[in-house]
């Protein structure tokens, strides 16, 4: 993922505002997007080429509620360090692969199985982040946007779990 660091005497800094990490989780829905878009293509299963489809979906509309988000941080402040560090490594363990393309191999993605367990584990770390910006907003209507992405990413991970377990 692309997350924007810099260099400061030769150390990585990540952001380390919270409207920073909120961008982070944009490209994460970015991604999100992308991967199950493209997962939708390479399936054969029609049932779990729907949930894809709905997924893809779903995470383009988590893109526009993150641009509401974006309003609430007006009066942007600065994370702790280490909450910076915290949040800046959940969003670099993302695991959605950027260069998955329908009917092109990837090394990652051999079955849809592991498309599959590729999403419970990108969910799971959605949800993970959200909680944590959840506790860093302080705008009601900030945190009404933020948990109700996390009821529906929940949702994702109990769909993408049901059907990994059918496989």
């Amino acid at each position: 993922m692309n997350i924007p660091y810099q260099n400061l005497g030769g150390i990585r800094v990540g952001p380390s505002k919270i409207s920073e990490i909120a961008r982070g989780a944009m490209r994460i829905e970015e991604k999100g997007f992308r991967f199950y878009s493209a997962m939708a293509g390479m399936t054969e299963d029609e049932r779990i080429r729907q949930i894809f489809i709905k997924l893809a979906d779903e995470e383009k509309e988590h893109l526009k509620v993150f641009e509401k988000l974006l309003v609430c941080y007006d009066h942007d402040e600065f994370l702790e360090p280490e909450v910076a560090d915290y949040l800046n490594a959940l969003m670099q363990e993302n695991l959605f692969p950027v260069d998955v393309k329908p009917g092109q191999p990837n090394r990652k993605v051999e079955t849809m199985k592991d498309a599959l367990a590729i999403g419970v584990q990108a969910e799971k770390d959605a949800i993970l982040l959200y909680h944590e910006l959840l506790s860093r907003t302080r705008s009601e209507h900030g945190r009404k946007l933020l948990y109700s992405l996390i009821e529906e990413e929940k949702m994702h991970l109990m769909e993408l779990r049901s059907y990994y377990e059918e496989i």
